[in-house]
């Protein structure tokens, strides 16, 4: 005999709730991010910066975990943004060496990296630029590096 039609639904209705289950983390993430950029777009750049500390806190348990506000972000490309918006908050507070201790994580992470000067204050592309400066043989190194392991994940 074969299966029902509520059994044939349930394979499907499982593989729907691991896909929303793996969107809500995803959300989780974006909406603390997005909080947090509501301060940098308001000019309250004191509050920007503890809320992207906190995003980047390694001993916090996940936003899909923890509560609200207290929680660290997971997705690499949340994380990235969440450092320049950092760096750039830290700017805007003439904080020089925290802002370049990010960009210095962000460029070691995607050493191609530029902040897009439609977003972002000349201010905050200047110091990309310096510090990409300073880094050039490290970030090299790590370019050519990433394109090797991208090779050879692509004939493994």
């Amino acid at each position: 005999m074969g299966a029902t039609f509520p059994q044939k639904l349930a394979p499907a209705l499982a593989a729907l709730a691991v896909l929303v289950g793996t969107s809500v983390c995803r959300a989780d993430d974006a909406q603390e991010l997005e909080l947090a950029k509501n301060r940098f777009n308001a000019g309250q750049y004191d509050e920007a910066h503890q809320q992207f500390t906190r995003l980047l806190e390694p001993g916090l348990a996940p936003c899909d975990k923890g509560p609200t506000g207290m929680c660290r972000l997971t997705d690499a490309d949340l994380i990235e943004r969440t450092r320049v918006l950092d760096a750039a908050t830290l700017i805007a507070l003439k904080r020089p060496g925290l802002a370049d201790a990010q960009i210095e994580k962000v460029l070691r992470q995607n050493p191609a990296y530029a902040p897009s000067p439609a977003l972002f204050p000349q201010e905050v592309v200047d110091r990309f630029t310096e510090v990409r400066g300073r880094l050039r043989e490290e970030l090299e190194r790590l370019a050519e590096q990433q394109a090797h392991e991208a090779l050879k994940r692509r004939l493994s």
